[in-house]
C-alpha cells in the first residue's frame, strides 16, 4: 500500500469528494431533504450500510426527489454496488438532477460495468460543467486517455497546477501507454521510493478488461455481486395525481381538454443553481504533449487538494469520511446560442381613474428565469404553462420560455418563466417547491446542462 497521504493516484480528488456530497443538494422540502442528509451524513461516518438504508428510505418517502435517487446513488457507489449506483444517478438526471457531481457518479459506475459509449455519451453532454480534473480522468477512464490528458493539459496550462492535477495527467498518460511521460509527471508529486510502486499499481489495471477494477481503486471499494437496486425504488415514470385529475376534469368538459395537465417527462428539476453554479469550460488544442511540470505559477491550492495531501485516510475514508468542496473556477464565456423566436405582445394598459396592481408584484424583472418544468413535446410544454399560470399568479404577465435539451440521448422541452430577477427566481422556486413541485432559477447567459437553443419565447398577454 501507498502511503496514504499520497495513496492510489491522487487519481481523481474532486471526482470521489464531489460525490460525498451529492446527497446534499438543495431542492428538496421537509423531511425529504433530510432523510438524503442523514444518508449522506452516515456515509461520511463510514457507515455505507446504514447510509443505504437511510437513502433507500428517502427515495420510499419521496420517489421523484432527484436529490434522493442521487443521494442513494452515491451510498450505492460507496458500497461497490455499482449496477444500482447506474440505475439511481440515472433516475436522479431524468428527474432533474443538473449537478455534475451526479452525471460524473453515473459516469463512474458506467465505466465500472464496462458500459463505456454510454459513459462516454455522458461526459460529452456534461462537458462543459464538470471540473477539468472530474473530466479529464473520467474520459481517460471511459476509454479515450488522449482526451483525458488534453483536457488535463489544457487546465494545467491555465493555471491550475496542483498535485491532483498533475498525478490525474500522469494517470491518463498512463493509460495511454505513455509510462514515461506518466513517470515524469508523476514524480513532481511522489517520493522516489514510492514512485515505482505507484507506476505498478496503475499497470496492475491498465489493460481494457481492467475497468471494473480501475474504479474500485479508484474509490477504494470492494466491487459487490449486484443485481441492481430493488423494483420499489425504481423510477415511476406513469402520470402523477395531479395529472390523472386533470384527464379526469378533460374528459367531463369540451373546454377543459385545452386546460388538461400534460404528462412531465420525468426530467423535473428540483434543484437551485443560484447556489450551485455550473461551469462553461472551452477546451484548446494540444500543441504538444506535457513532459514535465509546467513554468506555470502554483495557484493557491484547492480545499480538497489541502485535505487530500494531509489526510491520514484511505481512499475510502476520504470518500465517505472527508466531504469537501473544491472552490468553483471563474467562468468562461458563455458558448453562443442559437437564434430565440420572440413574439412580444404588449401589455394591457392600466384601466384609467384607478390604481391597478400586477399580479408579478413581488418579482422583479432581471435576467434570470425559473425552470417549472419539463415536457416531451413543445405542445405538452405549452400546456403546462397554463397550468402553473392558474396555480401561481404571480407568473400570469412573466415571458414564456421553451427550450430544447438533450439529456441522456431524449429530447425534452423544458418550461421557464422568464424576466426575473435573481431573488425573484429564488423566491418564486421556493413557493413552488413548497408545494411538492420542482423549480429551478437560472441565469440567462449560463444555459442548464444538455440545452440545445436558447428558447421560444413568448410574451404573456
Amino acid at each position: 500500500m501507498i502511503r496514504p497521504n499520497l495513496n492510489k493516484a491522487l487519481l481523481a480528488a474532486t471526482a470521489t469528494a464531489a460525490l460525498a456530497l451529492t446527497g446534499c443538494s438543495a431542492g428538496s422540502a421537509g423531511g425529504r431533504t433530510a432523510s438524503a442528509s442523514n444518508a449522506a451524513a452516515a456515509r461520511a461516518d463510514g457507515k455505507v450500510d446504514k447510509a443505504i438504508s437511510l437513502a433507500e428510505q428517502a427515495v420510499l418517502a419521496a420517489p421523484r426527489d432527484p436529490a434522493a435517487k442521487a443521494e442513494l446513488g452515491s451510498s450505492y457507489l460507496a458500497a461497490g454496488r455499482f449496477a444500482s449506483a447506474q440505475q439511481a444517478y440515472d433516475d436522479a438526471l431524468v428527474l432533474g438532477d443538473v449537478s455534475p457531481r451526479t452525471a460524473l457518479g453515473f459516469t463512474l459506475a458506467s465505466i465500472a460495468l464496462g458500459e463505456q459509449a454510454v459513459a462516454l455519451e455522458t461526459l460529452g453532454e456534461w462537458r462543459d460543467a464538470m471540473s477539468p480534473a472530474d473530466l479529464g480522468l473520467a474520459y481517460a477512464l471511459a476509454g479515450n486517455p488522449e482526451m483525458g490528458a488534453q483536457v488535463l493539459t489544457n487546465a494545467l496550462r491555465g493555471g491550475e497546477n496542483t498535485p491532483t492535477m498533475r498525478q490525474n495527467l500522469a494517470y491518463a498518460y498512463a493509460l495511454g501507454g505513455q509510462w514515461a511521460a506518466a513517470r515524469i509527471i508523476a514524480a513532481e508529486d511522489v517520493e522516489p521510493a514510492e514512485l515505482d510502486k505507484r507506476i505498478s499499481q496503475w499497470a496492475s489495471v491498465a489493460r481494457p478488461a481492467d475497468y471494473t477494477a480501475r474504479v474500485a481503486a479508484l474509490l477504494g471499494v470492494q466491487p459487490q455481486a449486484d443485481t441492481g437496486m430493488p423494483t420499489q425504488l425504481a423510477l415511476d415514470t406513469g402520470p402523477t395525481a395531479d395529472q390523472l385529475l386533470a384527464k379526469a376534469s378533460a374528459a367531463t368538459t369540451e373546454t377543459a381538454a385545452a386546460a388538461q395537465a400534460p404528462v412531465p417527462s420525468g426530467e423535473l428539476p428540483p434543484v437551485d443553481l443560484l447556489a450551485a453554479n455550473t461551469v462553461t469550460r472551452e477546451l484548446k488544442p494540444l500543441d504538444t504533449p506535457v513532459g514535465a511540470r509546467t513554468s506555470a505559477p502554483t495557484p493557491p491550492a484547492s480545499s480538497f487538494a489541502s485535505a487530500f495531501v494531509a489526510n491520514n485516510g484511505t481512499v475510502a475514508s476520504r470518500v465517505v469520511s472527508d466531504p469537501v468542496v473544491q472552490a468553483t473556477p471563474k467562468r468562461a464565456a458563455p458558448r453562443p446560442q442559437t437564434a430565440a423566436v420572440a413574439v412580444q405582445t404588449p401589455k394591457p394598459a392600466a384601466r384609467p381613474g384607478r390604481a391597478t396592481r400586477s399580479a408579478s408584484t413581488d418579482l422583479a424583472d432581471g435576467s434570470y428565469l425559473a425552470q417549472l418544468g419539463s415536457y416531451a413535446s413543445e405542445a405538452d410544454a405549452k400546456r403546462g404553462w397554463a397550468i402553473f399560470a392558474k396555480r401561481y399568479p404571480q407568473i400570469s404577465d412573466r415571458e414564456q420560455v421553451i427550450t430544447r435539451a438533450k439529456v441522456r440521448g431524449k429530447i425534452y422541452y423544458r418550461l421557464s418563466a422568464g424576466n426575473l430577477a435573481a431573488a425573484s427566481a429564488k423566491s418564486l422556486c421556493q413557493t413552488v417547491q413548497a408545494k411538492g413541485h420542482g423549480c429551478i432559477a437560472w441565469e440567462e447567459s449560463k444555459p442548464l446542462p444538455g440545452t440545445l437553443d436558447s428558447g421560444r419565447r413568448v410574451a404573456s398577454r
